[in-house]
């Protein structure tokens, strides 16, 4: 550990990490995640000293994983009262019952979890990870199988939540890191666990690397050439599946099959993934591609095949592909208040009154489908199962089952005045309703 004696204004820094903090893409909101680490607190002293203390704010997660950790906690405080920045801290709860294996890896997904939590729209996150982070990352995918979109390493920025991570320091060594950091006295700690080489990164940093750069001198400029090139391959990946999305997919957002299955192998792959990627999910790891879009494709139509992702389901339904997000149903009864947004199973319901209405607000109840409903689609038509004109306009049947239906009144003088966003009845629809009151229901893209 180092001890700070140099004010943040008495510090040196040369100009390349000084332009790497200064070109940050606009935001409205920058903060810092601070470790306690050398990394983390070189970049929280160049934020201060490029954008002010009074621009700048921190996080720091508390994992409670190592006997030190109230140690760094105690650390970031000392450093951000010295540089005069706001500090917020989250300390993560463990279950006694929870599984040790993988706790890092369980550390690291609720660590970030916690930042999508609290980005906001023009939030911008600095993150310390530098070039040898990146040399050791690419390495470690390709020891586990990762293909051209794992090697490209980490991104300089990405989306999380509705703020935006950015990496500035990932064209810096940790060498060059640290000896500024020594030049102006920063201070800052180790994590022990960082030293124990029985995780997977940290024997590749202890053990192979030092190896590797003996060997191979210039080893982080070559993996980042390999980084680099996987980048390239990845994007034109993302532009061909886009191509392609752009023919195979409907004003819905559902695929359509035939197309599909014209497609290569790599192809359909390569469309899926992107397809599950700009829907907000990550497509599963699969040993038998093949054999999945097999049943995704050709299973006969009295089968569902379907393919589970981590909150979410690829179904097929006449001749589509359905991306299905997990969610918990809301069922029973609710009321359609003025004004009010009433969201229920990925619909978003209203009731507002027309501009020139003068008709006392009507009681309106929202429910799900209980079986036996009937309606009349056409004014002055005859009546028709609900059942059969869902069938009809080929709703798919786990659609159907979470679809809002709003009543007029209740018992035998009810009246059904909409079906989800499928069907509305023209006395609470249009321009001009005659009921003086006007529905709204959106679903969701998804």
């Amino acid at each position: 550990m180092t001890r700070a004696a140099e004010p943040a204004d008495s510090q040196v820094w040369p100009p390349q990490l000084l332009a790497a903090v200064r070109n940050l893409p606009d935001h409205s909101r920058l903060v810092i995640a601070l470790s306690g680490g050398l990394d983390s607190v070189v970049l929280l002293n160049l934020a201060v000293a490029i954008h002010g203390h009074g621009s700048v704010e921190a996080v720091h997660v508390n994992h409670r994983l190592q006997a030190c950790a109230g140690e760094m906690e105690a650390l970031c405080r000392r450093v951000c009262d010295r540089l005069r920045v706001p500090l917020m801290v989250h300390r993560l709860e463990w279950d006694s019952g929870a599984p040790r294996s993988g706790i890092e890896e369980q550390a690291r997904a609720r660590r970030y979890e916690f930042f999508r939590q609290i980005l906001n729209p023009g939030d911008l996150l600095l993150m310390a990870h530098h070039g040898d982070d990146q040399a050791e990352t690419v390495l470690f995918r390709m020891l586990r199988g990762s293909g051209p979109r794992g090697l490209a390493g980490m991104p300089v920025k990405r989306a999380l939540g509705a703020g935006h991570i950015y990496r500035p320091l990932l064209s810096f060594s940790r060498g060059l890191l640290e000896s500024h950091a020594r030049e102006n006295r920063l201070e800052w700690s180790e994590d022990p666990s960082n030293s124990c080489d029985r995780f997977d990164r940290n024997f590749l940093r202890l053990r192979v690397m030092p190896l590797l750069r003996e060997r191979w001198p210039s080893l982080e400029r070559r993996l980042d050439h390999t980084a680099g090139a996987c980048r390239e391959s990845a994007l034109l990946a993302d532009r061909l599946a886009d191509l392609r999305l752009g023919q195979l997919q409907d004003g819905e957002g559902r695929l359509s099959l035939g197309p599909l299955s014209e497609l290569e192998l790599a192809e359909q792959k390569n469309l899926l993934r992107r397809w599950v990627e700009i829907k907000g999910y990550r497509l599963p790891s699969v040993a038998d591609w093949a054999g999945v879009i097999q049943q995704l494709v050709w299973a006969g139509e009295d089968r569902e095949p379907q393919l589970a992702g981590d909150g979410y389901r690829l179904r097929r339904y006449r001749g589509q592909l359905y991306l299905v997000p997990d969610a918990l149903m809301v069922e029973g009864e609710q009321r359609l208040l003025p004004d009010e947004v009433l969201e229920r199973n990925g619909w978003r319901l209203r009731l507002q009154p027309a501009a020139d209405q003068k008709a006392p607000c009507p009681s309106l109840r929202v429910t799900g489908r209980s079986g036996g409903e009937r309606f009349r689609p056409m004014p002055g038509g005859s009546s028709r199962p609900l059942s059969k004109w869902l069938q009809e306009r080929a709703v798919p049947p786990w659609e159907r089952q979470r679809l809002p239906l709003v009543y007029l009144g209740s018992g035998e003088g009810e009246a059904l005045l909409a079906v989800g966003h499928l069907w509305q009845s023209p006395a609470f629809s249009g321009s001009a309703p005659d009921s003086g009151w006007r529905i709204v229901i959106e679903k969701d893209s998804n």
